[in-house]
């Protein structure tokens, strides 16, 4: 088959210039008419559109699983973020000047010492083999060529005084090294509106979301539940009563948001979009909201007295292969390129400057290939293929404690601590 890279960017050529539905959000009494229902407005019939579950009903389940779940867990490791400013703590802890991944670039103080967060990854990786309910759990990293070397070098550190991450690994029969994925650097649009390679640059999150979704496409044998998460967040792998009931219910892909904050203002968030005579799911952003001169607006969506909660995205997504093989048995003689059209992302034109040159890279997230994959289902069979489980405030930090900046690393290093147990962060 042909390189998931060039299919991937294919797709994203396909969609560029492809006028995405103008959003405006529904105002009872400003746009009546809008065709975003957000959730917080939305009436208690379209409620069951958005297929949403409170963690606060999945939490304290205490069903015991038929067989163990196996896990996948995918740790995006595969850009610089050097929005988070951190070469001091590079050269103090890593003993080098180049910027990895932030999952190997940030330390964080446990046992006695400062281990980088990707190391705390495996260390969590290997906690789950004392977990009942999970049977063998696969690690794999979603790499580029800037990233690749630095993340390889942790399964080379020590483990123990016995052996490195690499050979626990392999002598584990609960425990399994998956083979990275590597998301290569893509052309650029130039100034002259033509593809260059004079400036390369990754193609966003939306990779690792459709060659997920093709994995199991092509592999009738396929039965991992798929958890994909930021590297540098080690919460980002959900707490397994999520993960039972994913399994348990059978629910194909989950998309996990956490009630939004008066610090989510910017964040994308949840609504139904009205498209004709269906609703489909879509995460409207801060850019169509200016678009749409609704910004104050939509930062206020969720905080006002009488909203409903705002749903905000967290980038967490779990899969359960064995569901979603179930759901594609729907497609078929669905053809391979028919199934790529279906859940092919949004494209994001993301304009950056190099050389006193302007070139657009061309982006997707990864809820929007989960929301397209949505859409086509809900169009075509009225299956809803996305779950949402929303996770209050209390719970939040459970799941989603992001570094975006540097502030958000020295809030971590300061208030809170890694538990030697199950390695997952949690407040002083």
């Amino acid at each position: 088959m042909e390189d998931i890279n060039n299919i991937y960017f294919n797709l994203l050529k396909q969609n560029l210039g492809t006028k995405v539905e103008s959003i405006s959000l529904y105002c009872p009494k400003l746009t009546p008419s809008g065709n975003a229902i957000p959730y917080s407005l939305a009436s208690e019939e379209l409620l069951n559109s958005f297929n949403v579950t409170s963690y606060t009903d999945i939490k304290n389940d205490s069903h015991v699983l038929d067989r163990p779940m196996n896990l996948n867990v995918i740790k995006m490791q595969a850009g610089l973020g050097s929005s988070v400013k951190r070469s001091d703590i590079v050269e103090k802890f890593a003993h080098r000047k180049n910027l990895g991944a932030k999952g190997t670039d940030l330390f964080l103080p446990v046992d006695g010492e400062f281990k980088s967060i990707s190391e705390l990854q495996l260390l969590q990786a290997i906690s789950l083999e004392d977990e009942e309910c999970i049977g063998q759990v696969t690690y794999t990293n979603l790499v580029n060529d800037e990233t690749q070397d630095v993340v390889e070098q942790d399964w080379s550190k020590s483990y123990s005084s016995q052996e490195t991450y690499e050979e626990k690994f392999a002598s584990s029969p609960k425990l399994c090294r998956g083979e990275d994925v590597f998301q290569k650097k893509m052309p650029t649009i130039g100034e002259d509106g033509e593809l260059t390679t004079e400036r390369m640059a990754p193609a966003g999150h939306g990779f690792v979301g459709v060659n997920a979704l093709l994995n199991v496409f092509n592999n009738h044998e396929a039965n991992n539940i798929t958890i994909i998460g930021n590297g540098e967040d080690l919460n980002s792998t959900p707490e397994t009563p999520l993960l039972k009931w994913v399994a348990k219910n059978k629910i194909p892909v989950t998309m996990i948001t956490t009630t939004k904050t008066k610090d989510d203002l910017k964040g994308g968030q949840i609504s139904l979009l009205k498209s004709g005579e269906k609703n489909f799911l879509t995460i409207v952003e801060k850019a169509q909201a200016e678009e749409s001169n609704q910004l104050k607006y939509f930062e206020e969506l969720g905080l006002r007295d009488g909203d409903r909660e705002a749903l905000f995205n967290t980038n967490i997504v779990v899969i359960n292969e064995a569901a979603l093989r179930e759901k594609f048995s729907l497609l078929k003689e669905t053809e391979l390129e028919s199934f790529l059209q279906a859940i092919a992302p949004d494209v994001i034109s993301n304009v950056k400057e190099q050389d006193g040159k302007k070139f657009t890279q061309l982006e997707s997230a990864l809820g929007s290939v989960m929301l397209n994959l949505d859409r086509h289902f809900r169009a075509n069979f009225d299956e809803k293929m996305v779950s949402i489980v929303n996770v209050s405030p209390e719970d939040r930090e459970g799941f989603f404690i992001p570094i975006k900046k540097r502030e958000d690393y020295d809030r971590l290093t300061n208030e809170y601590v890694v538990s030697v147990e199950n390695y997952r962060v949690f407040k002083k």
